[in-house]
């Protein structure tokens, strides 16, 4: 649905910046697909423009984030909602999570002056009742393999309700002499909640409470990850990341979906079809040897390991323009 006269001149010009337009001569496919890498610009402007704003917590401005227009659709159409009318979650809904998580990293560029050399910074949001210290790590990876091939760590306090900038840097340090499209970077971070200080004193409660706080606040770093790619996707290279979907069941999670590759791949989208379930994660970073397990919610409906099967596919920058 398209209710500005130049909006798809707009959407399609955002999207060839980016990225290489489909090239299935399918058309259904090619739209698929064109709809795919609409969600996820959509997804990374409002997690760029929302971990900004939430890194603001400690700064004369204090904002902690923004709110987005619209959550769901009322009627069948493409359109900027998060959820679409039969209750399925777009890459935006997933992003969402993410980046309004307890504690979250972020790595933003950014340049003093138009002519200036574009800086990173890693931050933190801890909106969490724990007091620590927080360890950033980054990696610098082949866009080839997905190696390390080098890396950074970074210390300092995270106190309580707090934004916090870890580390600051030109883009050519982290780049090491490695060519932009060849090359980036990945973040982690750990959590060391000072059991002296501990939680913020308005927040303490029972000593069992006390610690089922601590514990979700380091659980919620450890989940915490971030990304920079140097260059436009279209521009990176990236090579096959023949991605593969191992679906099953057990007693704990249900439908499962054990995702893996053997080459980065980025904005890994795995699409349910028509079935009106969602995955509990999606549009990620996929990295070799890191296999990611995602839960299949069927909201209500009946759903085999079968059925799963016949109807999940994987979407990514390279499948768009690399059809088999």
């Amino acid at each position: 649905r398209q209710s500005w006269p130049r909006g798809q001149e707009v959407l399609l010009g955002q999207l060839r910046l980016h990225f290489d337009m489909p090239s299935s001569e399918n058309q259904m496919e090619a739209y698929k697909d064109l709809t795919y890498l609409s969600q996820v610009v959509h997804a990374h402007c409002l997690m760029l423009s929302s971990s900004h704003f939430r890194l603001q917590r400690g700064s004369t401005a204090g904002t902690m984030g923004l709110m987005y227009w619209s959550l769901n659709n009322q009627w069948q159409g493409q359109s900027d909602a998060a959820i679409d009318y039969t209750g399925r979650w777009k890459l935006l809904l997933h992003a969402t999570s993410r980046f309004y998580a307890p504690i979250l990293l972020t790595l933003h560029a950014a340049s003093d002056t138009p002519s200036s050399n574009i800086s990173l910074t890693a931050g933190i949001i801890n909106d969490t009742p724990a007091t620590g210290s927080a360890t950033v790590s980054l990696t610098l990876r082949s866009w080839a393999t997905g190696m390390a091939l080098r890396s950074w760590n970074s210390t300092g306090d995270l106190p309580a309700y707090s934004s916090h900038n870890f580390s600051k840097a030109n883009a050519s340090h982290y780049l090491s002499g490695h060519t932009p499209s060849s090359v980036f970077l990945t973040a982690t971070v750990t959590f060391a909640v000072d059991m002296n200080t501990g939680l913020a004193a308005e927040t303490l409660l029972q000593s069992g409470e006390n610690a089922r706080r601590v514990s979700e606040a380091v659980a919620a770093a450890e989940s915490a990850q971030a990304h920079h790619f140097f260059t436009k996707m279209k521009v990176a290279d990236l090579v096959d990341p023949q991605i593969k979907l191992v679906v099953g069941r057990d007693s704990t999670h249900g439908l499962t979906v054990t995702v893996s590759c053997v080459a980065p791949a980025p904005y890994v989208f795995i699409d349910p079809g028509q079935l009106k379930g969602h995955f509990n994660d999606n549009g990620f970073l996929l990295l070799p040897h890191e296999p990611k397990q995602l839960t299949f919610d069927p909201q209500g409906e009946i759903v085999t390991p079968e059925k799963l099967q016949a109807h999940v596919t994987v979407r990514s920058p390279y499948g768009t323009t690399h059809k088999r």
